[in-house]
């Protein structure tokens, strides 16, 4: 309150978000098993069992890392039993909640991101792989919905597996250039979605219009801004 004057409205400003640096480098090398990562809380609208029963079907080397915490232990129960029955060329890794700084260099370490999500209103945690320089294979039941055309990787209808199949597959076979390509596109796909939006500048204006406030109230003021970067906050990740 020594900077802002106290005042009785509440002002309410939508997400920041902010992309770091990083370099946009592929580490793929010919023979090396594909790495795709899963992040979000594990809960039935996130469609982990349907990512499961896609890698199953797959016949060379993927490590599926699995980032989140557990919000329906049931649903988890069924996921486990997927896991158990996984071929010995997948390789399945439950690693748990991952705080927000951690998530850009956590990962730009993969391949690509595998969320089939039933839905999202916005998806933070595909902007996040997007930011990492990852390609996403998505549903199509985000806002995300034509990530092909920046070659960002594949937004695919869940009424059946192939599709999801054929673009796991195609990502394997990809080679160092057209790797490359995809994991520029895929930034330049978060810079745009950065650039585009509204919030630094609806930010901006909700800290103006409480500097011109000339009715300060007897009370505290109460000042929100939703300034986290994220999927959601951490503990329902």
């Amino acid at each position: 309150m020594r900077v802002l004057p106290a005042h009785d409205r509440v002002v309410l400003a939508p997400n920041v978000r902010f992309l770091d640096p990083l370099p946009l480098k592929s580490s793929w090398e010919p023979g090396l098993e594909l790495r795709l990562a899963f992040l979000s809380r594990i809960d039935r609208k996130k469609n982990l069992d349907f990512a499961l029963r896609v890698l199953r079907g797959l016949p060379f080397p993927i490590t599926f890392d699995i980032y989140g915490p557990i919000s329906d232990a049931n649903y988890w129960s069924e996921c486990q039993s997927l896991i158990e029955q996984m071929p010995s060329n997948i390789n399945v890794r439950h690693l748990g909640a991952i705080e927000q700084c951690r998530v850009a260099p956590t990962l730009e370490k993969y391949d690509g991101m595998f969320f089939p999500t039933r839905g999202e209103n916005y998806g933070h945690a595909i902007v996040d792989a997007l930011a990492a320089g990852i390609p996403a294979i998505i549903s199509d039941q985000t806002p995300w919905r034509d990530l092909e055309s920046s070659c960002a990787g594949r937004s695919l209808p869940l009424d059946a597996p192939a599709p999801f199949v054929s673009a796991i597959t195609e990502l394997y076979n990809a080679d160092f250039d057209q790797r490359q390509k995809l994991r520029l596109g895929a930034r330049r796909l978060a810079e745009q979605i950065v650039s585009e939006s509204c919030a630094v500048e609806l930010t901006r204006e909700m800290f103006r219009r409480v500097l011109v406030s000339q009715q300060p109230s007897v009370g505290s003021a109460l000042l929100t801004s939703k300034m986290w970067r994220g999927d959601e906050p951490e503990a329902k990740r």
